[in-house]
């Protein structure tokens, strides 16, 4: 049947190529771990930047709240120092339009207290000139009176 020859060549030639498949294996395998070392590494590189990326973000958040709080601080100010300032401007116009009204209250409580007495003294007046009046009246008559005696003293 078989040469034993050939049979050992033939096993011979198996065996080296399996030697030869097994080293490769055994060689892909070394090249594999090597591969995963290097994705392990490149994992553990990625995770120390991401934890710095996290320290920093975290810093920068922190500064963000100190800074946020500041300008909160700062915005409520300007809102409250405008608000003041624009009730202070309303107060001031509403001050100074009560002055105006006061000033024309004033004057008109003055020239009323002129009329008043422009009154009384018209009222006066015509009273003087009524008593005036009354007075020529009673002259006149007693002009007359004495006229008609004498112009009787004369015919008599």
């Amino acid at each position: 049947m078989f040469d034993e020859i050939d049979f050992r060549k033939v096993i011979e030639d198996d065996l080296m190529k399996l030697k030869f498949i097994l080293k490769m294996k055994i060689a892909s395998l070394e090249d594999i771990k090597k591969e995963e070392e290097n994705i392990i590494n490149g994992i553990k590189k990625v995770m120390g930047s991401v934890k710095e990326m996290e320290m920093v973000l975290e810093k920068e958040i922190e500064k963000y709240k100190r800074f946020r709080s500041g300008w909160d601080r700062a915005y409520a100010k300007k809102k409250w120092d405008a608000i003041g300032n624009a009730v202070k401007e309303e107060i001031e116009n509403f001050n100074q339009e009560y002055m105006k009204t006061k000033d024309i209250y004033d004057s008109c409580e003055l020239l009323s207290k002129r009329l008043d007495e422009l009154k009384d003294n018209l009222k006066k007046m015509n009273a003087k000139n009524q008593e005036g009046k009354e007075k020529e009246l009673k002259m006149l008559e007693e002009f007359k009176k004495q006229k008609e005696k004498g112009f009787d003293s004369f015919q008599l």
